[in-house]
């Protein structure tokens, strides 16, 4: 499996081929530079170093263009870490991806939605941008009628329009279903492969 610097490697010889009929090329620092800059946009210093080491779950996400993944399994058992690696690595590709922490990520739509009036042409926005998303702590966000149904949406736009979703939680779907309803659980068990992901919390070893 190769690392996130072979890819990146790989696409600055790419880059630099295909600029060779250009009167000014760029030299390759600048090119990687710019290639590494936008891999780590907004990931967080603690996991600028994350990589992929489970071979047989990558292929399962390339191999899931239209639908996703939901890995779930007790805190500390490494999905964030997981997620950022998978970020890196599609960024790393050539892929669009984006990455949101489900409670910062409705705490900052709740702040628009009231500061602006209403906001709700934000909300709509940030819920169409994303061709790919990876969410992390579904289920870890406070329980209220808002938060449910800005999650609903979400998940129902991406489910009705076939969009690659990666998900990770603490909650089993049993688990999500119990605490955010069968609304939200049934689209991710239709769009999403499951994945339990086991083993101690890592944080503590």
């Amino acid at each position: 499996m190769k690392s996130i610097n072979e890819i990146i490697l790989e696409r600055i010889d790419k880059i630099l081929k295909e600029e060779e009929k250009y009167p000014r090329p760029r030299p390759k620092e600048q090119i990687e530079k710019e290639l590494i800059r936008k891999i780590e946009r907004n990931v967080p210093a603690r996991y600028i170093n994350a990589e992929m080491q489970d071979e047989d779950l990558w292929n399962e996400i390339k191999n899931r263009e239209k639908q996703g993944i939901y890995l779930f399994g007790t805190v500390g058992t490494g999905k964030t870490y997981i997620l950022y690696a998978i970020l890196k690595r599609m960024r790393a590709g050539g892929i669009y991806a984006e990455l949101w922490n489900v409670p910062d990520k409705l705490a900052s739509l709740r702040k628009n939605f009231q500061e602006d009036g209403g906001g709700e042409e934000k909300i709509e926005e940030e819920i169409k941008m994303n061709d790919t998303l990876l969410i992390d702590d579904l289920g870890a966000e406070k329980q209220t009628e808002w938060n449910t149904e800005i999650m609903y949406r979400l998940i129902n736009y991406r489910y009705e329009n076939m969009l690659r979703t990666i998900f990770a939680s603490n909650l089993s779907i049993q688990e999500l279903s119990e605490r955010n309803g069968d609304r939200i659980a049934s689209r991710i068990v239709e769009m999403c492969k499951i994945i339990p992901l086991k083993g101690q919390d890592r944080r503590l070893n």
